[in-house]
This record gives structure tokens, C-alpha cells and sequence, in this order.
């Protein structure tokens, strides 16, 4: 049982497990959902395309000199799946770009001003105010940033109504700004939500030293960053819920599987149990709970087995007794019917009368002894019989039976030898029934013991008990009934034909010793070699033990 766990253990340690494979899985996913992110975010904002066209590689040469050839610029990943970039000449026409798709329009001199260079942003804010007199005004706020070692510019420009220049950090006070552009910075200004697309430029030469811009169109970094890992961490929250499902399916496979053997054992063997077909269960399981349960089942089931076995038994004891008091009631009243018919029938002389009317008497005190034991045995069995105790010192009573017993037994032709201590010995018990105890051990040696036997009482005090033991040295029990010498009608002759005794002296003595809380036995052949020797043992009362 050491190496059985219980269950309340094995289900615990299947839940450890499944939180440690939660834990492990979360712990993994959670590294391999930032490495994703990390990988997917390429985006440089067209640092590369800068890189390439400083290098020169869009540049070849032929016999007539250099020409541009910008199909050898390589955005790469740098610009995401949306993204593409243009070249402009310094008039702000598309001259080329990279997306075939895309249709093109020429950019003014004011959307070039305003757009942002690579790796910067700019930031436009539109206020309209109305001052005193009811003059009204326009105030626009522009930020250049961030660009890496240079903080942010911030710039401001005021126009009046008629779109003047009535202020300005960059631009010429009284120049005035065209509809357009004051409608293309409305539009900087309130950029719609969901649009993440951005715009910058980079500035360069060709090898003619003609102004050419590269303009490079591509997603937001920071929704495309917030994109991917919102679609890394919905690919990683379904992986880790797969994998959870995965596991508690396994986990509760394994413990189901676990449990299903003894419980398909036990369910088989109650099965049959109903059925009148009882076989013990195979109960070395792991788990320690089925493993009592299936112990309990066998044990159940060996009681069960064993308490039919003693019910044949008493049946088969109960079928011998009511044969036995039918012969040790058939016997004499067959003697007394046929002798009072001879005596009746005038069949018998006179001078024989005597003898057979001897008889009679004889026949009908065996019956009416008989008929005494069966009452005595019936009420001793009896549930609701109760002893008639009182505490006594037992070495006394012991030294005056046998004090009265020693005349009657010498009479007989037996010797008495008693070996009972002076000391004193309380035990609590019925005098007139544990008499009889002694009165049907004693009759019994007297019955098969021949005469000049010697018959032997020793009482001592063993342990917390008293012992009391009658031997004597007559032939003794034959060794095939010593076992079932204490059982109803049992005698010492197999052949109930002597007459000699009910054969319910012994029963009545070990159901009183029983009623007494003692233990009655005959000492076994190595113990007593010759003859026959009872052992009775009480428990001590009270201050005595």
C-alpha cells in the first residue's frame, strides 16, 4: 500500500500537470509571439531605397553616357505589402513607380514642402479664431519630428480671411496661400481616422546633378506593429487554447483511462454478483481508493462465502440434531411401549416384572433428562436470556464444589486432586449456572473414565485472566470429534446406542462460559498427552487485574 497513491492525489497531480503544460505552453508561446512580431515588423520607412540610391545602383552607363534604370532599386520588405515608392524630378513629376498599379499624379511645389523627409513626421494643426471686431483668422500649427539628434521644429503660421500671411516662422508675411494648398493642409490637418498610409521624401541628385526626389508611400509602423501583433497574439491565444484542449483531452484520457479498469472490474464482478456467480476481483490497482474497494468487494465476497459455509454447516447440524433427538427420544420410548405391552399382555412372569418395571423407571428418567436438556439448551440460546451475577471470590468457590465433590467421586472409585491458591480472586458471575458447568464436565469424566481414574482441578491466576483447568487421565476423545465435542448431540461413542448422555452436557457448558465472557476448550494432544483436560479462562474483575 506504500506505493499506492489515492485518488484525491492522482486527480490533484493530473491538475498540477495540466497548469505546469498550461504554464510551459504559455511561456513558449508567449517567446515565439515575440519573436514573431519582432520578425514580421521589417519596415525601415525607405531606408534601404535611401541606401541604394546613394550607393548609385540605379545608375548604368553606355556609350552615349549614364542613364537612371530606378527598376533596380529594391524596396524589399522595407515598405510593407501596401507599400511603393516614386521618383520625381524637381518639378514634383512622377518620372517612375515601383507599383504598376498605382495611378500617378504629379505632386505641386507646396505638397513637397510640406511633406515629411525620410524617418520624420509632421504634425498640422488647424484652428479657426475669431478676434474682436469680428475679424477672423486661421492659425495653423506645423511640427517637423522626429528626426534622430535634432529636436522636433515647431512652426506657426496665421493667415487672415483673405488666406494672407499675417504671421508666419517660415513662410513671407503678405504672400498669400492658394485654395489649394490651404485645402491640402485641412487635409493634413484632419488626416481620417483608419488611414495609415504615410508619405516622405528624400532628396538626391543624379549623376547630372538634376533634383530628383524619391518618394516612399508605406504603412504606418506603429498600426502595422499593433497589426501583426494583434494577429500574432489571436494566432498565439488559438494555438495556446488548442493546445489546453489538447492537453486536458489527453490528461483526461489518461486519468479516465486510470480509473475505467477498476471501475469496469468492479462493475463486472457486482454484475455478476447479482447474477449468484461471485468471483474475487484482481485489486492490484495503483490508484489506493479502488484498491480498498476492491479489497472491501473480496472481503465482502469471503464473508459472504464463509457465512454460507457456516449456514450449511448449521443446517447440516440442525438436520443431525433433529436426527439425534429423534433417536435419543425414539430409543427409550421404544423400551417403555414394548415393555408395558409385555407386562400389560401378561407376557412377562412375575418374578421379571420387577426388573422390567426398573427399566421403565430408568427409560423415563433418561427421557425426562433429555427433555430437561433440550429446555435448558433452547433457553441459554434464547436472546433475552440473562445471567444471574454476582461478584465472588472465585478460588472459593472453586474449593468448596470440589470439597463436595471429593466424597461423591471417592464413593465412585475415582481420586480428586485440587491445586486452587489461597489467594483471592474476584470474579463476577451466575453460582447456580457456572455449577452446572462444572456438574457437566465432571459427569463426563465420570461417564468415560473407568474407575480408580484420577481426576485433577488446577486454578491459577494467567496474565489479566483466571484459568481453570479439570483433567483427567481416563481414554479421552477420540481425535476425529475434538473438534465438534462442544457442538449439540455430539458424543464420544459414533454409534448412539449406549444411552450414555444427551450429548448436550458440553454445548450448555460453552454457552454459559460464553455468556460469562470466558473461553472453554480441551487442550490438544500436545499439550495434555493422556486423557482429557478442560481449560476455562475468565477475564478478572475490577481491582483483581
Amino acid at each position: 500500500m506504500q506505493d499506492k497513491k489515492s485518488l484525491y492525489l492522482y486527480i490533484v497531480s493530473g491538475f498540477v500537470l495540466l497548469i505546469i503544460i498550461i504554464l510551459v505552453c504559455f511561456s513558449v508561446l508567449l517567446g515565439v509571439n515575440y519573436f514573431l512580431v519582432d520578425y514580421t515588423s521589417v519596415y525601415d520607412n525607405g531606408s534601404s531605397l535611401k541606401k541604394q540610391i546613394r550607393s548609385g545602383d540605379y545608375i548604368l552607363s553606355d556609350d552615349e553616357g549614364f542613364y537612371e534604370d530606378y527598376d533596380r532599386l529594391i524596396p524589399g520588405k522595407s515598405l510593407g505589402k501596401k507599400g511603393y515608392f516614386e521618383i520625381l524630378d524637381g518639378s514634383g513629376e512622377v518620372i517612375y513607380c515601383s507599383d504598376p498599379k498605382v495611378k500617378t499624379k504629379d505632386y505641386t511645389s507646396y505638397q513637397l514642402e510640406y511633406m515629411p523627409k525620410l524617418r520624420q513626421r509632421n504634425y498640422f494643426n488647424m484652428i479657426h479664431l475669431q478676434a474682436k471686431k469680428g475679424r477672423k483668422f486661421t492659425l495653423i500649427n506645423y511640427i517637423s519630428g522626429p528626426i534622430p539628434g535634432k529636436e522636433d521644429v515647431n512652426r506657426v503660421m496665421i493667415l487672415d480671411k483673405n488666406r494672407k500671411v499675417v504671421y508666419s516662422t517660415f513662410r513671407t508675411r503678405g504672400t498669400v496661400i492658394s485654395k489649394e494648398e490651404l485645402s491640402y493642409l485641412e487635409k493634413l490637418s484632419g488626416l481620417k481616422e483608419g488611414d495609415t498610409m504615410l508619405t516622405q521624401k528624400y532628396r538626391f541628385l543624379n549623376p547630372y546633378q538634376e533634383e530628383r526626389y524619391l518618394v516612399v508611400h508605406y504603412e504606418d509602423p506603429d498600426f502595422a506593429y499593433l497589426k501583426t501583433t494583434q494577429r500574432v497574439q489571436f494566432i498565439t491565444v488559438l494555438i495556446f487554447i488548442v493546445l489546453i484542449v489538447l492537453s486536458v483531452l489527453i490528461i483526461g484520457f489518461v486519468v479516465s483511462s486510470r480509473m475505467k479498469r477498476p471501475l469496469d472490474l468492479l462493475r463486472s464482478a457486482m454484475q455478476e454478483f447479482s447474477e449468484g456467480k461471485r468471483a474475487q476481483i484482481d485489486y492490484n490497482f495503483k490508484t489506493a481508493d479502488f484498491y480498498q474497494v476492491a479489497r472491501t468487494f473480496n472481503l465482502m465476497e469471503q464473508k459472504l462465502e464463509d457465512s454460507e459455509r457456516e449456514q450449511r454447516q448449521l443446517q447440516k447440524q440442525k438436520q443431525k440434531m433433529l436426527a439425534d433427538i429423534s433417536h435419543d427420544l425414539k430409543t427409550p420410548i421404544t423400551v417403555i411401549t414394548g415393555y408395558v405391552d409385555a407386562i400389560r399382555d401378561g407376557i412377562v412372569p412375575p418374578q421379571e416384572q420387577r426388573r422390567y418395571l426398573d427399566t421403565i423407571s430408568r427409560k423415563a428418567a433418561l427421557l425426562s433428562e433429555l427433555i430437561n436438556s433440550f429446555n435448558d439448551y433452547s433457553r441459554l440460546e434464547h436472546p433475552d436470556y440473562e445471567l444471574v451475577c454476582r461478584e465472588d471470590d472465585f478460588c472459593e468457590y472453586v474449593r468448596e464444589y470440589a470439597a463436595g465433590k471429593y466424597q461423591e467421586l471417592e464413593i465412585a472409585g475415582y481420586e480428586l486432586e485440587a491445586e486452587i491458591p489461597e489467594e483471592k480472586m474476584l470474579l463476577s458471575f451466575d453460582h447456580l449456572q457456572m455449577r452446572r458447568v462444572f456438574e457437566n464436565i465432571f459427569s463426563n469424566a465420570v461417564r468415560y473414565c473407568p474407575g480408580g481414574s484420577h481426576i485433577a482441578i488446577l486454578l491459577l491466576k494467567w496474565k489479566d485472566h483466571i484459568m481453570l483447568r479439570i483433567a483427567d487421565d481416563g481414554p479421552g476423545i477420540p481425535e476425529e470429534i475434538k473438534s465438534s465435542i462442544f457442538d449439540p448431540f455430539v458424543v464420544a461413542e459414533s454409534a448412539r446406542t449406549t444411552g450414555q448422555g444427551t450429548g448436550l452436557g458440553l454445548s450448555i457448558a460453552r454457552k454459559i462460559v460464553e455468556l460469562h465472557g470466558g473461553q472453554i476448550r480441551i487442550l490438544p494432544k500436545e499439550e495434555h498427552e493422556k486423557g482429557t483436560c478442560y481449560e476455562i479462562v475468565f477475564p478478572l474483575t475490577g481491582s483483581e487485574k
